[in-house]
């Protein structure tokens, strides 16, 4: 697979990732700062992870990457636990 064969492939897991968030997100809640505060530092090092796959296309930087998009649910879901739980929503 060449590079431009993955950036395509890290484009479209990207866009999974994006469309798995707005499925669990409620309406309003990235106007909160609160949830910047919790995904800001996961959805980073997710990207981080897909652009070392992008140049080093191993399964030990695949498994970041999917360890990375674990975390980044994780935090959208904690997120939108503490937004419902403060009555935001």
């Amino acid at each position: 697979m060449s590079y431009a064969d993955r950036q395509e492939k890290g484009t479209l897991l990207s866009r999974k990732l994006a469309e798995a968030v707005a499925i669990i997100t409620p309406e309003g809640i990235g106007r909160w700062d609160r949830c910047w505060e919790v995904v800001d530092a996961p959805g980073g090092e997710f990207m981080t992870a897909l652009s070392s796959w992008e140049r080093d296309p191993s399964d030990v930087t695949m498994q970041r990457v999917s360890d990375a998009y674990d975390a980044v649910m994780e935090a959208w879901h904690v997120a939108v636990a503490e937004y419902t739980t403060e009555g935001a929503a």
